[in-house]
């Protein structure tokens, strides 16, 4: 870490405390891991406004930091920090996206203009947005091992928990629904009786979307509004942006469109 400092190179430096990081995490010094963590991300944030404004120098900027974002996810819920983690993940999912908007320019512009500035996501922004959307904000973000979940009332109340499913194993499932889906017909709620193709493709859908069901909704649905009328917004991560959550189905076979409202955005604010 010393000669990254010395060399003031920011790429060597955001790597440098990225593994004092997960060096004092191993040994269960974990404040101290945080804190390392933490000066990983702010030199992660410096560069991505100082980096060329063009494609090639913004395409996966974040791609090979995103694994610093998710550890201090994951060390802050073995802290008991939640919310803080939560803030952490709409940090890097803010990022990500506007990397990617970044990296798709209008048709016929020659250079990009130069990133725009994010401002950090704060705890407060996140109960803003709930209180002003009067919805529940259900909050994902995908690591390798763990997907962490958020429920963020209207109320100001953050609630989170982590179920031991990783980004690969989320993204099979997710190709596994897919796949089913282009066999045939779906047979959705309020679509009539179904016909004997509909019922052979769900002998294939059933069993992929109950199972994320349980993966992405059974763990925070204690938290969820009873009334159907109370909106939900769904903010994905990773392959989960290619979920139909309303089609999901509990171990009941009801679909979720059934009991919840529900819309989608990328990120808080």
């Amino acid at each position: 870490v010393r000669n990254a400092e010395e060399m003031g190179n920011p790429a060597m430096r955001w790597s440098a405390q990225f593994g004092l990081g997960r060096l004092l995490r191993r040994i269960d010094r974990r404040e101290e891991a945080l804190a390392a963590l933490s000066e990983s991300l702010t030199i992660i944030e410096s560069m991505r406004h100082e980096i060329a404004p063009s494609d090639e120098a913004r395409t996966g900027f974040m791609e090979d930091k995103q694994e610093v974002y998710a550890d201090a996810v994951s060390l802050l819920f073995e802290l008991g920090r939640v919310e803080d983690a939560l803030e952490v993940a709409e940090r890097a999912r803010a990022r990500a996206f506007l990397d990617l908007l970044s990296a798709r320019p209008a048709a016929g512009a020659k250079q990009l203009a130069a990133p725009a500035p994010v401002a950090l996501v704060r705890l407060a922004d996140i109960r803003g947005e709930a209180s002003r959307l009067q919805a529940t904000l259900v909050a994902y973000f995908a690591s390798e091992t763990d997907l962490f979940m958020w429920v963020a009332a209207p109320s100001g109340t953050i609630r989170g928990v982590r179920t031991p499913i990783g980004r690969a194993e989320l993204t099979r499932l997710v190709e596994k629904l897919e796949a089913a889906l282009r066999r045939g017909p779906f047979t959705g709620p309020a679509r009539g009786a179904p016909t004997d193709e509909d019922r052979a493709v769900d002998q294939g859908l059933d069993p992929v979307s109950r199972r994320l069901h349980r993966e992405l909704i059974a763990p925070v649905e204690p938290w969820l509004p009873e009334s159907p009328r109370e909106e939900i917004t769904i903010i994905p991560h990773g392959p989960l942006f290619r979920v139909a959550f309303g089609g999901l189905r509990d171990d009941e076979g009801r679909y979720v469109a059934e009991r919840h409202t529900l819309n989608y955005v990328p990120a808080v604010g």
